[in-house]
């Protein structure tokens, strides 16, 4: 076992012994919270739901949010765990914002409950007197999930080769006949030929010769 990992179990066990006495934000021990506010919110589809339907499945969870204002004096009223030295509220300022800028999940306790996997989003320090530390830390919980791959069936892969060869030649379309569609007879049996077309001025001036009495 590595002193990294006996470090962290240590603190880790120190924490959860320390559930309901006192507040901790990763390595920082906090002497007094001053305040403590924990929100949780869930947010609900605006559409209708269908009736019969998993209701839970329109329905959001956020993140956790944590906001602690607290102080960190020179002289605790008890052990912390780890000491950081006599100039303790100087090391927890830049512990606060070593933990800031390393954006990784830290724990945190709360005498309410504690949440493991939270992310520093902001630190306020206003300026005070010397040998104390007043803070305020914005905090975030973040969630993590697993992700999975699968692979498609090789009867998906031929069905698609399928549609886009069926979509590049037209479906076929494209072999239509002009002249099926402008001549209707073209069906009849002509051999795809229009040669009846100019048939039609001879035949009516014949009818008209006839009509007018002219010739045989």
């Amino acid at each position: 076992m590595s002193l990294v990992q006996l470090m962290f179990q240590t603190a880790t066990s120190t924490a959860l012994s320390g559930l309901g006495r006192r507040t901790q934000i990763g390595w920082a021990a906090v002497d007094v919270a001053i305040s403590t506010e924990h929100t949780r919110e869930a947010e609900a589809t605006q559409h209708p739901v269908e009736y019969g339907v998993m209701i839970s499945d329109h329905i959001v969870r956020r993140p956790a949010r944590l906001e602690i204002s607290g102080f960190v004096t020179d002289t605790p009223l008890f052990a912390a765990g780890f000491s950081l030295g006599t100039a303790r509220s100087s090391a927890t300022f830049h512990l606060l914002n070593s933990m800031l800028d390393a954006r990784a999940p830290i724990y945190v306790l709360t005498p309410r409950r504690l949440y493991p996997s939270m992310v520093i989003e902001r630190v306020r320090v206003p300026e005070g007197r010397e040998g104390a530390l007043r803070f305020e830390c914005s905090m975030k919980e973040i969630t993590q999930v697993f992700s999975q791959s699968i692979a498609l069936p090789p009867t998906a892969e031929v069905s698609q080769g399928s549609t886009a060869a069926s979509a590049g030649t037209g479906g076929g379309t494209g072999r239509l006949v002009e002249g099926n569609v402008a001549d209707p007879t073209h069906a009849a049996g002509t051999g795809g030929n229009r040669a009846s077309a100019p048939e039609a001025p001879a035949r009516t001036q014949g009818w008209l010769a006839k009509l007018a009495g002219i010739g045989a």
